[in-house]
């Protein structure tokens, strides 16, 4: 048995659809197995969308990713974050 059961799920919450598709052998060696097939799969406008929103909620600059010096005093920790 495939730990994947050779098919993929599409579940479209926007408009209530669901569908599944297979999926060629081939396509899932090179996907990581697994772990990779969201990265095929996502829109990149949407991931950098929720990337940003996430990084908002830890307290983190949103474009960057580095915590602000607000977080940083919540944490204790006294330097300044340095830009990449």
């Amino acid at each position: 048995m495939y730990g994947y059961n050779r098919q993929i799920l599409r579940v479209d919450l926007s408009q209530g659809a669901i569908s599944a598709e297979a999926l060629d052998e081939l396509f899932c060696r090179k996907y990581l197995g697994g772990a990779g097939f969201v990265t095929y799969f996502l829109d990149p406008k949407q991931l950098e969308k929720a990337k940003s929103y996430y990084y908002t909620l830890m307290g983190w600059d949103a474009k960057t990713g580095i915590p602000t010096s607000e977080k940083l005093q919540e944490l204790g920790i006294a330097c300044k974050p340095k830009a990449f």
